[in-house]
């Protein structure tokens, strides 16, 4: 594909990304509507409160967990029904389904929760949670209408609450709270819950219908099967082929290939993930309910060990997959010794972040698309949310280590030349190998009369075409067939050099670049010259004969041009 036509796609993508995904967000602050308060914040507003209204004396170097907590079933609800306009003008101010759940921990092993408005800093519920309740109180909270009638009694003198707009549904929770129901409408089939425990608890919950609660376990459930099936079985399957072609292949690559890739991959996201230990939280707990510690340390545990499996499954994937392509003759990931590094790198880096803004609008739309065509909507996540980050800013940093570093595409050459190979049309042989014929003629590897004269002085044909990228072969020896790729790059300096080669050599090498990688090509007759085989020693052994007896006017530099050009 031309720079052109990625650049404009790009561009398209980018556009549509921009009006469907970031403006829509950043639109509120435009207009000055409020935005969200810091951890930091939460955490001072709910130690005043707990100062205020129950004599805790606790500073702000106190103990304190903060979460971003919020009920995700109501916000699908909510999207499903289109309700989200009469909550936010009715309910949000009061009843939000996202809040700062900030627990305070007492020297005495107590917890209290303090449930915060994310935008107002209002206090909007809170819990307190002591000693486990005796044979005797458990025995008294089972008289429903004793408790009930209690509550109701109590939330008369909280001033922030009008106890006539509150009915009791007759049961309780496990813990022992009443459950009162507001008798406001306005959310279709789905109710505000108030949960009283005079003197404990005293917050709220959204009660939705029975049927779209079991939509929602069976979409979940649905969705852990996809997660299995799709994702946790691949990935197994790919880590064994890994494994098994990096064992295969070892003798084209090394195994400190993808070492750097695995470790950063490793580091950065278990970082990430212990930046993202309140999220864990949020996905263990919920809107009233406080996570144990213990938990949450299991939950991380749990998913380190994850990361460091889905390391080595990138490591083994690097070292496999680099000697899979060499053994084919092809270099997808260049190393940096290599003279072609820096452009290979930035020509991938462009179309790579090209591409992804085309996969950014183009999700944007599929999305939207389905949304409208498939009745399919979303709730919240709080587990994953930037508010339940310690350092909200190594987000962008983590993400960078999804690039693909073998996407590494070939480089756009500036010398163009017209190829004479078309007045030959019975040498003529198409697809890519033309192609590869125009890119060595480009390059100075192949001299373009090459492809007019006939046959050589000393009988063999001229030039053939090669499996190897831009480098046609001269020596009959390659009808055997060999995918090696050092053997190849040994028969790529067999062809004659005359003073076409030579004055082509002047002009697209003036700095003499091929000199810099003359020590990988006393690599490759190296390790050609240590392989067990005895077509390895037998080509290597021929490779130093003719290089000593100057045979076919054996170039060093040409040589080292192939090695440019197929690294």
């Amino acid at each position: 594909m031309r720079s052109s036509k990625w650049a404009t796609a790009a561009a398209i993508g980018l556009l549509i990304f921009l009006f469907m995904q970031v403006l829509p967000a950043i639109i509120p602050a435009i207009k000055g509507e409020s935005a969200a308060i810091g951890r930091s914040e939460a955490k001072r507003i709910a130690l005043a409160y707990a100062s205020e209204r129950w004599g805790m004396d606790l500073g702000e170097g106190s103990e304190a967990t903060i979460t971003h907590v919020g009920d995700d079933r109501m916000a699908a609800y909510m999207t499903k029904h289109k309700l989200t306009d009469e909550y936010d003008r009715d309910w949000d101010a009061r009843y939000p389904t996202d809040v700062y759940a900030v627990d305070l921990h007492a020297a005495d092993g107590s917890v209290d929760r303090v449930s915060v408005h994310m935008e107002t800093g209002a206090v909007v519920g809170w819990a307190r949670v002591g000693d486990a309740m005796t044979d005797a109180e458990k025995a008294a909270v089972r008289d429903v209408e004793a408790q009930t009638a209690k509550a109701l009694a109590w939330l008369k003198t909280q001033p922030e609450f009008d106890a006539s707009s509150w009915e009791p549904i007759g049961s309780l929770t496990e813990g022992g709270s009443v459950i009162l129901q507001s008798r406001k409408t306005g959310l279709s089939d789905a109710h505000l819950q108030l949960l009283v425990q005079p003197d404990k608890v005293l917050t709220y919950r959204y009660a939705l219908p029975v049927s779209f609660a079991e939509e929602i376990a069976k979409q979940r459930k649905i969705a852990d099967k996809l997660s299995m099936t799709g994702f946790l079985l691949p990935q197994i399957v790919m880590f064994v082929l890994a494994v098994i072609y990096a064992a295969a292949c070892r003798g084209w690559t090394s195994f400190k290939r993808g070492l750097f890739l695995s470790a950063a991959f490793f580091v950065m996201y278990a970082g990430f993930m212990f930046n993202l230990r309140p999220g864990l939280r949020a996905s263990s707990s919920g809107m009233n309910a406080i996570a144990a510690e213990s938990d949450v340390t299991a939950l991380l545990v749990t998913n380190v060990v994850i990361l460091f499996i889905q390391a080595l499954l990138t490591y083994f994937a690097a070292v496999g997959g680099d000697g899979l392509w060499r053994s084919m003759g092809r270099s997808l990931w260049p190393r940096w010794q290599d003279a072609d590094y820096g452009i290979r790198i930035k020509t991938a880096m462009k179309q790579g972040y090209m591409l992804a803004v085309i996969l950014l609008g183009a999700q944007s739309v599929v999305l939207t698309v389905l949304g409208l065509l498939l009745g399919s909507y979303y709730g919240s996540d709080p587990s994953q949310s930037a508010y339940n980050m310690y350092y909200p800013w190594l987000l962008p940093p983590a993400r960078l280590v999804r690039g693909h570093l073998g996407g590494a595409a070939d480089p756009l050459l500036r010398h163009r030349a017209r190829s004479q190979m078309a007045r030959r049309p019975e040498r003529l042989q198409v697809g890519r190998r033309w192609l590869r014929y125009r890119r060595a003629i480009r390059l100075g590897v192949v001299p373009r009369a090459d492809f007019d004269r006939g046959p050589a002085r000393d009988g063999r044909m001229g030039v053939r075409p090669c499996r190897l990228r831009g480098v046609p072969l001269a020596d009959p020896v390659h009808r055997a067939h060999d995918h090696r790729r050092s053997i190849r790059l040994v028969y790529a300096a067999f062809r004659p050099a005359g003073r076409h080669f030579r004055a082509r050599r002047a002009r697209f090498d003036p700095d003499g670049r091929a000199d810099a990688v003359r020590r990988t090509v006393v690599r490759q007759y190296r390790r050609l010259r240590q392989r067990p085989s005895a077509g390895g020693r037998r080509v290597a052994d021929r490779l130093a004969a003719r290089t000593a007896a100057g045979r076919d006017g054996f170039d060093r530099r040409h040589f080292a041009l192939a090695e440019l050009e197929n690294c």
